[in-house]
């Protein structure tokens, strides 16, 4: 979660994002990622936990009250921030992905 943790604050995304980690009780780690501090709780937000027993990540997203069901997926420990990377950028939308030769930071998504 550490390595996830620190590339995400590394990234050109970390400027639009608001995060929160806690510890579950079941001892493992989740960390809540939205964009703006007023959607941690209710939605659009995105739960990250990690299992160190699998050494995975599990994924949910909730996208606020209108749906009840959140969009689920598992990724391996080594490939979570490319997981984040294509749900902040496709799924969510949250931002667009720069081309390799662009060298600003991501524009957030108006929408």
């Amino acid at each position: 979660m550490f390595e996830l943790i620190q590339k995400l604050a590394c990234s050109p995304y970390a400027k639009g994002l608001v995060a929160r980690i806690s510890l579950t009780s079941s001892s493992n780690w989740t960390l809540f990622v939205a964009q703006a501090e007023a959607n941690l709780w209710p939605g659009p937000r995105l739960e990250i936990e990690f299992d160190p027993s699998k050494r995975q990540f599990r994924l949910k997203f909730f996208e606020g009250g209108f749906r009840k069901e959140p969009w689920k997926r598992t990724a391996e420990a080594d490939e979570g921030f490319e997981v984040v990377e294509r749900f902040v950028t496709k799924r969510a939308r949250w931002f667009r992905k720069l081309a390799q030769s662009e060298p600003e930071s991501p524009s957030p998504s108006s929408g």
